[in-house]
């Protein structure tokens, strides 16, 4: 499910994804709705690049704009229900929604990438939950996949 109140556009690195309209705190910017994965699966690089892990050697592809979200380390979105990507706050038409890729994955992954957001608060390198600082969890509480709090704490 895509919300009607986003669009995807050109952004700063490619493409994004955009309010077209005010969206509320709470609201389902996107699911995260496609085809699952296991670790021994074939992955193509786009697969690698666009799951979001969701248990322990387990992913899901999205069929919808979800993939098209761009990291932040000062993202307006988070996950809920493992599979849902969630306004964090109100954002205003015209801002870009962003959210923490490692909001989803977990320490035994290898996958990392260098980090464009150009944020005050920008960790330079994103890569698992686990890389996560103390502070920007507490920070997140209520919007991190809860499978990672489940398996590795607070």
């Amino acid at each position: 499910m895509d919300n009607p109140k986003a669009k995807v556009k050109k952004s700063k690195t490619g493409l994004g994804v955009f309010a077209i309209s005010k969206i509320n705190k709470g609201e389902i910017i996107a699911s995260v709705d496609g085809k699952i994965l296991g670790y021994n699966a074939k992955w193509t690089n786009y697969q690698r690049g666009h799951a979001v892990q969701f248990a322990r050697k387990k992913w899901r592809l999205s069929d919808g704009f979800a993939v098209k979200l761009n990291h932040s380390c000062e993202p307006n979105c988070g996950i809920k229900n493992l599979f849902d990507i969630v306004a964090m706050r109100d954002i205003k038409k015209g801002e870009e929604l962003t959210w923490d890729y490692e909001m989803t994955e977990a320490s035994e992954n290898k996958w990392s990438m260098k980090c464009k957001c150009g944020t005050k608060s920008c960790r330079k390198v994103i890569s698992n939950y686990n890389n996560m600082p103390a502070s920007t969890r507490k920070k997140y509480r209520g919007f991190i996949s809860q499978w990672l709090i489940d398996e590795y704490g607070r």
